[in-house]
């Protein structure tokens, strides 16, 4: 029922990308989404992607055609339509050569069930070969690369975002929140607040986001983005939007009040003297 409640206002909000994988809460993300599209399904780009385990200890990761075949035949299913817009490839499969996983995507094109395809958390290198793989063969391009980038992670700049400008790819950077610290939780020198993302959480994931430094930049941050009347955490999705690479940003929400506040943060159009004071804050010592 929420799910059908945040997908409902954010319809409303004129949101209407829905990311998703297979193997979110093991394919009950799907599921969800599934009622919540129901009799409006063209009114939605539906993205999932392929390649990573749907369950624990399991040997289940790759992009090979049997793979790839049997998963989106499962994914149509859970989510009750014959067709997604985007269709990525998780993560690189060093397992399978990429000619086959590419010319699996092909095929799922010409049958109707995929429209367009997309790769994450792919490498730079990584990302060429597949282009060039595709433009050898004559197939579809790759046409989005999803990355995690952030006002605090920006190690995409160096050569996966210029090696998608090269070949024309957008990008969709997710954990644009930088798991939440950039929405200014947590302070240098303060504890962590309970029930927080962060509190008693050893996430590798989170870890690096929360040393010293950043927290203090995500202050000073804060403090500029107040002074415009707006949070960190819009200004993180402001900054990203402002990127002419960046096609869309993922933000995952539970709640239509972090909805509504991704959307006001999209409105927010920072002009190039902003974007210049923003980077002498990001790259001066805290």
């Amino acid at each position: 029922k929420e799910t059908v409640r945040l997908i409902d206002r954010a319809l409303e909000l004129d949101v209407n990308l829905i990311d998703t994988a297979d193997m979110y809460s093991r394919g009950v993300s799907e599921t969800y989404i599934s009622k919540a599209i129901v009799n409006r399904r063209n009114r939605f780009i539906i993205a999932s992607k392929v390649g990573m385990s749907m369950r624990d200890n399991s040997t289940d990761v790759d992009l090979s055609r049997r793979h790839i075949l049997n998963a989106i035949e499962d994914t149509l299913r859970r989510l009750k339509t014959d067709y997604v817009d985007l269709y990525y490839a998780h993560q690189f499969d060093p397992s399978t050569p990429l000619e086959e996983t590419l010319r699996t995507f092909e095929e799922l094109i010409l049958q109707g069930k995929v429209r367009y395809v997309g790769c994450s958390n792919f490498s730079a290198g990584q990302i060429e070969t597949a282009c060039e793989v595709s433009r050898r063969c004559g197939y579809n391009p790759i046409v989005v690369s999803q990355s995690p980038y952030n006002l605090i992670d920006r190690s995409v700049e160096t050569e996966i975002a210029p090696c998608c400008s090269s070949y024309g790819l957008s990008m969709m950077p997710y954990s644009p929140l930088a798991q939440g610290v950039l929405t200014g939780k947590y302070r240098r020198g303060e504890k962590i607040p309970p029930n927080t993302r962060a509190w008693n959480n050893p996430s590798k994931v989170l870890a690096p986001y929360m040393s010293d430094d950043n927290l203090a930049m995500v202050g000073k941050l804060d403090v500029w983005a107040k002074k415009r009347d707006h949070c960190v955490g819009e200004l993180a999705i402001a900054w990203l939007l402002s990127k002419p690479f960046v096609c869309s940003v993922i933000t995952a929400v539970t709640s239509i009040e972090q909805l509504e506040a991704n959307v006001r943060a999209i409105e927010w159009k920072l002009d190039a003297k902003e974007l210049e004071e923003l980077e002498g804050i990001l790259n001066s010592p805290q």
